[in-house]
């Protein structure tokens, strides 16, 4: 018989020990942390959203229903840097100065002397 899906049990006192289990039930019943079967790596693993403080796990697992500070909450579950914004505004004005310095120094080496 071979196993779907490992979970680590957290419920004895040995270091790193795993089962097998069958459902998503199991996985949470084993470790809390990782309730949801992945099929593809076979084992029990907890949800995968970045900078997520509370996970909705309602419907797809990888769904995030609280962010953490900075940070919002967008329409695909993910959690997104609410001043990205910021950065975009400063990384266009340091273009722009470097652009204007490069201008001034094509522009002082084309003159004659």
């Amino acid at each position: 018989m071979e196993c779907p899906f490992y979970a680590q049990n957290r419920h004895d006192i040995r270091h790193c020990t795993f089962v097998c289990v069958t459902t998503p039930e199991e996985c949470a019943y084993y470790n809390p942390d990782t309730p949801i079967t992945d099929t593809e790596l076979g084992i029990c693993r907890s949800p995968t959203v970045n900078y997520c403080r509370v996970y909705d796990m309602s419907g797809d697992p990888d769904r995030c229903k609280v962010c953490q500070t900075f940070y919002r909450l967008g329409d695909d579950g993910k959690c997104h840097y609410k001043f990205m914004w910021v950065i975009w505004l400063l990384a266009a004005i340091f273009l722009i100065v470097v652009l204007f310095i490069v201008f001034l120094l094509f522009n002082m080496g084309c003159r004659t002397m």
